[in-house]
C-alpha cells in the first residue's frame, strides 16, 4: 500500500525479499527525494521520486512510490550504495560501478557526445531509468577495480524540486581518485584555466558558454583521475622519519564540494568554500566560479597541523653530513583528540570524527548545522597591546622562551613550566576584543597574559552562554560540545540539513546516560554484566521473578529458581523452564508422589486453557482399528500387561472410578487419580468437565 504522509517521529521499513523474507541492510543512501539502500544478500532497493529515473526500476511512468523496490543491478553482489540529489551510485563486491537516474551534468559518467549547437542538445546526456555500468575513463582506459563511491549535488530552491549540479567520485583499490559530473564550482578537483568573461574586465570563469541554452557550463563526463596527493603516514625508524603512503579510508560530497580521509587521518578537501565548508580558515565569499582563486584542486586541512622540534643531516661546507635542529609538521593529528578516523558532508557543512569521539564542524550554521545557535563552543582569537613590563625575579630563565597562553588563552601553567615563565601566563590587567572566525560572527572580551612584547589574547572565557552574537558561516573547524555532564562521545556521524550522530561510552547506557542503567558491572569489551535479574543490551529488561504466592522458597528467584531468562526477538524477557515445571514464571511443577510424575504412566501437560496448572495425559491404548488389525493386536496385548481393563468402546486406560477414564486421562495421576487428585472447586469443575467431554468426544471421533 502506498503511504505518501509526512513523518514527524522514525518509522520501521521492512526490507523484505520476493518471497517475503526479511532482509538485513548494510548500507543505504539518501537523495532528495529517493532513499536507496543495499542488503546483506547483495541486493539494492530504492524507494521515492522516479522523476529522473533515479530509482533504477525501468519505468519511466512510474513518478514515484514508497513501496520498496527491487533494483536489478547485477549479478555481483552490491556492497555500497550512494545518492545524490536526483543521482544513486552502485558498488559492486568485485569493484564493479553502476550509476542511474539524472545525468543532465554528466555525472552517471557515461560519456557525453557533443553535439553541434551546443551541450543543450547533447543526447547522451540524459537520465538513465536502469542501472548502467561505468567501463571507461576520461582517457579511453577501462575504470579499474573501485573501493569507494559518492554522490554529490543540490537542490535549485527550497521551493522547488529543480536540481541543481551533480558530481560523483570514487577511489580505486589502489588509491586513485576518479571524479566525474558538473564542476562549475570545482568540486571535481581537476584544475582548470581561468579566462577573463570579457575584455578590460576583471570577471574571471574556467566555464564553457552554451550558445544553445544561452548559459556557462562546466563539467566532465566521464571519470577523470586526479594527480596522487597525501602525506602519508609518519614513520620513525632507527631514528629516521620516512613518510609511508596512507590509504583512503573514506570520502564524502556536499552540494558542490569533497571530502577525503586518509588513513593517516589528514584531510583534504575542494570546490565550493561560500560557507567554509572545507574548513581552509578563508570565505570564498565571490561564489569559486568568478574568481581566479576558485578551489578546484585538493588542498590539506592544515588547522590542527602540529609544529615539533626535531633533528635532520644537513649536509656542511666540506661534504660531510651533520645532525641539525629542525623542525617538523605533524600532519593527521587533532591535539589530545586522537586522529580523525570518520567523515561527513551536508549541503554546506563538513563533520569529522576523532577515534577518541569528539566531533568537529564546519561550514554554514545558518539553521545551527553545526549544534550550537551560540557562542560557547568558538575557539576565538584576539591580538594584543604592548603589556607592561615584566616583574623582576630571582630565575635566571629568559622570559622569551617561556610557553605562551595562545589564541585560545588556556590561562594554565602546563607542565614542566618554571614559576619564572609562568608570569607570562598570568593576567596583566589588560583586556583584548575577541572574534570566533567566519561571517556575522560572535565577538567578546578577553583578557591578555604576558609582559612586554611577549603577551597574548586569551579569549577562553570571551564566550560564555550570555556572549551575543552568532556563528553563521565558519571556516574553521570548532568542536562540537552536547553540553552533558555524562561521559559520552560520537561513535558515528552523519550530515544532511544538520548534524546527526550516534553517542557511545564505555558501555551502553540508558536515556539518562547511565551506564548499564545502574543494574549491571561495564566490561572491559565494552558490554554490560547484568544483574541475575536484569537481560538486555543495557540491562534495562527485568527477567519474571517467583512471587510469593508461589511459595516461599521461590519468591524473588528467577524465573521461580526453575528456569533460565533470556531476552526474545520483540525485546521481552522469558523464561525456559526446567522439565516438569510451567508456566511464565517457571512457577508450576507437574503434579508427582515422591518426585515420580504421573506415577511414571503418563506424559505432563500444560495448556492453561484446560487447565491452570500442569496436569497428566496417561497412557490408554484404542484397540478396534478396523484398518489396522495387527495395531489393534499390539494395543490389545499392551492393555493386558498393564492390567487395563478394556472398555466397550475399545478404549483402555488408567483412570477413576468416579470421574470416569476419560477425565482422568487428562486430569489423574494415572492409576491413583482416584485416591489422591484433589477435588475441583463447583463452577471450575463443571467448567472443565464439559471442556474435558469435548476433548473427549473429538479423541473418540
Amino acid at each position: 500500500m502506498q503511504d505518501f504522509d509526512d513523518r514527524f517521529e522514525p518509522v520501521l521499513v521492512q526490507i523484505r525479499s520476493s518471497t517475503g523474507v526479511p532482509e538485513a541492510v548494510v548500507d543505504v543512501a539518501i537523495g532528495f527525494e529517493h532513499t536507496a539502500v543495499a542488503t546483506k544478500s547483495g541486493r539494492v532497493y530504492s524507494w521515492g521520486s522516479n522523476r529522473f529515473g533515479q530509482l533504477g526500476v525501468q519505468d519511466k511512468f512510474l513518478q514515484r512510490t514508497s513501496v520498496p523496490q527491487l533494483v536489478d543491478v547485477t549479478s555481483d553482489a552490491v556492497v555500497n550504495v550512494s545518492a545524490g540529489t536526483a543521482h544513486t551510485l552502485a558498488l559492486t563486491q568485485k569493484g564493479v560501478v553502476f550509476a542511474w537516474g539524472a545525468n543532465m551534468e554528466g555525472q552517471l559518467g557515461l560519456g557525453g557526445c557533443r553535439l553541434p549547437g551546443g551541450p543543450g542538445n547533447d543526447a547522451c546526456l540524459q537520465s538513465k531509468y536502469s542501472p548502467m555500468q561505468l567501463l571507461l575513463d576520461s582517457e579511453g582506459e577501462g575504470l579499474p577495480p573501485i573501493k569507494l563511491i559518492a554522490a554529490g549535488g543540490h537542490v535549485a530552491s527550497k521551493n522547488t524540486s529543480a536540481i541543481e549540479g551533480g558530481h560523483s567520485i570514487a577511489v580505486s583499490k589502489e588509491d586513485e581518485v576518479f571524479t566525474w559530473g558538473d564542476n562549475f564550482y570545482g568540486q571535481l578537483g581537476v584544475g582548470q584555466t581561468y579566462q577573463s568573461q570579457a575584455p578590460y574586465t576583471s570577471s574571471y570563469t574556467p566555464n564553457e558558454y552554451d550558445d544553445t541554452e544561452n548559459d556557462y557550463f562546466n563539467r566532465k563526463e566521464r571519470p577523470v583521475k586526479l594527480p596522487e596527493f597525501g602525506v602519508g603516514k609518519r614513520i620513525v625508524k632507527d631514528g629516521k622519519v620516512k613518510y609511508q603512503k596512507s590509504p583512503i579510508v573514506e570520502i564524502a560530497t556536499g552540494s558542490f564540494h569533497v571530502i577525503v580521509l586518509f588513513d593517516s587521518g589528514e584531510i583534504w578537501t575542494w570546490g565550493d568554500n561560500y560557507h567554509g565548508q572545507l574548513g581552509l580558515q578563508v570565505l570564498d565569499r565571490y561564489r569559486a566560479s568568478d574568481s581566479p582563486q576558485q578551489f578546484d584542486v585538493p588542498r590539506r586541512l592544515t588547522y590542527f597541523d602540529q609544529i615539533i622540534e626535531t633533528t635532520a643531516k644537513v649536509q656542511q661546507p666540506d661534504g660531510s653530513m651533520e645532525e641539525e635542529p629542525a623542525l617538523e609538521t605533524l600532519v593527521g593529528l587533532v591535539e589530545e583528540e586522537g586522529k580523525f578516523i570518520h567523515i561527513a558532508a551536508g549541503k554546506f557543512q563538513t563533520v569529522a570524527l576523532t577515534d577518541t569521539g569528539k566531533v568537529f564542524v564546519w561550514g554554514t550554521n545558518s539553521h545551527g548545522e553545526q549544534g550550537t545557535c551560540g557562542c560557547r563552543e568558538c575557539r576565538g582569537t584576539g591580538v594584543c597591546e604592548a603589556g607592561p613590563p615584566r616583574p623582576e625575579t630571582d630565575a635566571d630563565t629568559d622570559p622569551a622562551s617561556g610557553t605562551l597562553a595562545g589564541s585560545e588563552g588556556d590561562g594554565v601553567v602546563g607542565e614542566g613550566v618554571s614559576e619564572d615563565q609562568s608570569l607570562l601566563l598570568v593576567p596583566n590587567g589588560m583586556t583584548c576584543d575577541c572574534s570566533c572566525p567566519g561571517l556575522n560572527t560572535c565577538t567578546g572580551l578577553g583578557y591578555c597574559v604576558g609582559y612586554g612584547n611577549d603577551t597574548s589574547c586569551a579569549c577562553n572565557e570571551a564566550f560564555t552562554a550570555e556572549t551575543s552574537g552568532r556563528i553563521y558561516a565558519n571556516p574553521t573547524p570548532m568542536i562540537l560540545s552536547l553540553h552533558s555532564e555524562k561521559n559520552m562521545s560520537f561513535a558515528q556521524i552523519s550530515a544532511g540539513g544538520g548534524v546527526f550522530g550516534i553517542t557511545a561510552a564505555d558501555c551502553p547506557h540508558d536515556e539518562f546516560g547511565t551506564l548499564c542503567s545502574g543494574r549491571g558491572e561495564c566490561m572491559p569489551d565494552g558490554e554490560c554484566k547484568c544483574q541475575t535479574e536484569y537481560r538486555g543490551r543495557f540491562c534495562e529488561k527485568l527477567c519474571p521473578l517467583g512471587t510469593a504466592a508461589d511459595g516461599p522458597d521461590l519468591d524473588g528467584l528467577v524465573c521461580a529458581g526453575h528456569g533460565r531468562c533470556s531476552l526474545g526477538g520483540d525485546g521481552q524477557t522469558r523464561c525456559s523452564c526446567e522439565e516438569y515445571w510451567f508456566g511464565n514464571r517457571c512457577s508450576f511443577q507437574c503434579p508427582n508422589v515422591g518426585g515420580v510424575y504421573c506415577n511414571g504412566r503418563g506424559t505432563c501437560e500444560y495448556n492453561p486453557e484446560i487447565n491452570e496448572e500442569p496436569y497428566c495425559v496417561c497412557e490408554r491404548y484404542f484397540t478396534k482399528f478396523e484398518e489396522d488389525p495387527v495395531l489393534s493386536q499390539q494395543n490389545k496385548i499392551a492393555c493386558e500387561n498393564r492390567g487395563l481393563v478394556i472398555q466397550k468402546d475399545g478404549w483402555c486406560s488408567y483412570y477413576s472410578k468416579t470421574m470416569g477414564y476419560e477425565n482422568c486421562y487428562h486430569l489423574g495421576m494415572c492409576g491413583s487419580c482416584e485416591d489422591i487428585a484433589p477435588p475441583l472447586p463447583g463452577v471450575t469443575a463443571v467448567l472443565l468437565l464439559a471442556c474435558m467431554s469435548v476433548v473427549a468426544a473429538m479423541i473418540l471421533v
